[in-house]
């Protein structure tokens, strides 16, 4: 089924679920991946959509359904519901608590069949509310702040020693000795609360943190590199672009604080 609102649409089906053709939609979309693994294909690449968690697409983001486990969960975002018309979110896929109970929530109320009067007026409400859950759990280009709230306390301990020394040079061993467990067991528990490796989501914050630095347009971008822990400004533009498909000079052009 297909639902369309004022604020956007809900995909859900259990058919159509191997390769599709490309799209470039003028829409944000959030791929769930709710039963299993789903893979689809981006002009940065191809990413596989692990269990229980989703991929976020900016309007015009051209990409294709490669493989979808079971059923397909999809949400489209009109751009005036973020009040703002180049808001892009990083490409990577997110996983918390959160975001997986509203999905849980809407699916069953489409299971449920509910006339639809009552369904456009659903849709339309949850889609607000999915917006500001959005803002507050996932990396973007106005985001100051990344919320963290899983289920396991090693994570959340882990995870807030990060984000007080993200500066430092973090090796494995360091955070599983915080987490005091084996670097195996660690990188695993990680894996499955977050949705990403340890080190991946440090290089993941320290980009996110970077950002007001170069909206500001006052150091260099070599000079935010080393400040935010990156060895060099090679590997600072490498996840830079990898998230948001730009290199930090294209983004400092495009957000800085003077164009405002």
């Amino acid at each position: 089924m297909y639902i369309l609102s004022s604020n956007g649409g809900i995909l859900y089906r259990h058919d159509g679920l191997g390769e599709r053709p490309w799209r470039d939609d003028g829409v944000y979309k959030c791929i769930f991946s709710l039963k299993g693994p789903s893979r689809y294909s981006t002009q940065q690449g191809d990413f596989q959509i692990g269990r229980d968690e989703l991929l976020l697409l900016n309007p015009h983001d051209s990409h294709r359904q490669l493989s979808v486990t079971e059923e397909k969960f999809l949400i489209e975002i009109n751009s005036d519901l973020f009040h703002s018309t180049d808001l892009t979110f990083a490409s990577v896929t997110y996983k918390y608590p959160s975001l997986n109970q509203w999905s849980n929530f809407v699916r069953g109320y489409l299971r449920s069949q509910p006339n639809q009067d009552d369904l456009l007026n659903f849709i339309e409400h949850s889609i607000f509310q999915f917006v500001h859950l959005l803002k507050q759990y996932t990396i973007h280009s106005y985001q100051s702040s990344w919320s963290s709230v899983h289920d396991h306390a090693l994570v959340e301990r882990v995870i807030d020693a990060l984000k007080q020394s993200y500066r430092n040079q973090w090796n494995l061993g360091e955070m599983a000795s915080v987490a005091n467990t084996s670097k195996y067991q660690f990188s695993r528990i990680f894996k499955e609360q977050t949705g990403t490796s340890p080190y991946s989501w440090l290089q993941i914050y320290r980009v996110m943190k970077s950002q007001e630095d170069l909206k500001r347009n006052v150091k260099t971008i070599t000079s935010i590199s080393h400040e935010y822990g990156f060895k060099n400004v090679s590997s600072y533009t490498f996840y830079f672009k990898t998230l948001y498909g730009i290199t930090p000079s294209n983004f400092r052009s495009l957000y800085s604080n003077d164009h405002y």
